[in-house]
């Protein structure tokens, strides 16, 4: 599973679409590894369109309007919202809780 978090300063992005900087880890089995992609992503749609090129299969991030969560649910990705902290310590965690 391929898990995306936007960023701002390794930590989760206040706001969906304010950042074209994300965490992607992707997990295979008992295999993790991660990645920092820069979108050229100026706005929420152009994120939501570049992270569905990563062919990321989840989103956590923190705020986020109703349309662009709808949107990416309609496309098939998880948006797991309203999140704060360090992004690849909220990964370790849905990881260890088997979340994904």
């Amino acid at each position: 599973m391929k898990i995306a978090i936007p960023l701002f300063q390794g930590r989760v992005s206040p706001y969906f679409g304010s950042s074209g900087e994300v965490l992607v880890g992707d997990l295979q089995g008992s295999f993790y590894q991660d990645g920092v992609y820069k979108l050229k992503a100026q706005t929420p749609m152009e994120l939501a369109q570049g992270l569905l090129g990563l062919e990321v299969e989840m989103v956590v991030c923190g705020g986020i309007q109703k349309y662009w969560k709808e949107w990416l649910i309609q496309k098939g990705v998880r948006v797991l919202d309203n999140q704060r902290g360090l992004a690849r310590t909220i990964v370790r965690g849905l990881i260890r809780k088997g979340k994904p």
